[in-house]
């Protein structure tokens, strides 16, 4: 009588289905991580931008406005400009909120004529825009200046408030926008009077 020998050498049905479910279950993990560390890198990138050109706006204002020659003043359309910040005498409280301007004009220190403007899409210095407006811009309406002065005697302080985001937006992940506020006081020190 013959034998049957059976070949046991070899997988079966199920535990290659096993594997496969394993191998793909271990895929998708993997993928997923290395997708959230992109996300993380590509934000980092955007917001880097972002700060990178507001601070270089505020550097900027900061340093030409701290040591002016004089103020010439705030205007809300450009032409017509107001040089008294002082606002009568404030209640205790609530503290008023300080008139947003869109326009300063500053005698720089070298006697030169420096307007700073907020329009809707950047922050300008005599028309020349101080970020760069092919990867940023201005979050419309929240860009303005103020002017505030204890009294006609005191030196008036100039705060800049403005919000910056990216250009165009590469995604539709909130991780590719990034929209970042900047804000500053400016107190002049060199006025003349």
């Amino acid at each position: 009588m013959r034998k049957l020998i059976f070949n046991s050498k070899g997988f079966t049905l199920i535990e290659f289905l096993t594997v496969v479910v394993v191998i793909a279950s271990i895929g998708l993990i993997i993928v997923g991580i290395l997708t959230s560390a992109l996300r993380g890198t590509n934000k980092t990138n955007i917001v880097n931008l972002v700060r990178q050109n507001g601070n270089q706006a505020v550097v900027q204002m900061t340093r030409t406005i701290e040591y002016a020659r004089s103020l010439y003043g705030v205007s809300m359309d450009g032409n017509s400009y107001t040089v008294n910040c002082v606002h009568g005498v404030p209640a205790p409280t609530p503290t008023p909120t300080p008139t947003q301007y869109k326009y300063l004009k500053i005698t720089a220190f070298d006697g030169g004529k420096i307007i700073y403007s907020c329009t809707s899409n950047s922050i300008a210095s005599n028309s020349a825009s101080l970020i760069d407006t092919n990867s940023v811009k201005m979050v419309p309406n929240k860009c303005w200046f103020t002017c505030t002065q204890e009294r006609v005697t005191s030196n008036p302080i100039i705060g800049i408030k403005f919000q910056l985001m990216q250009s165009a937006p590469t995604g539709a992940f909130v991780e590719s926008k990034a929209s970042i506020p900047f804000e500053t006081s400016i107190t002049f020190k060199n006025l003349i009077k």
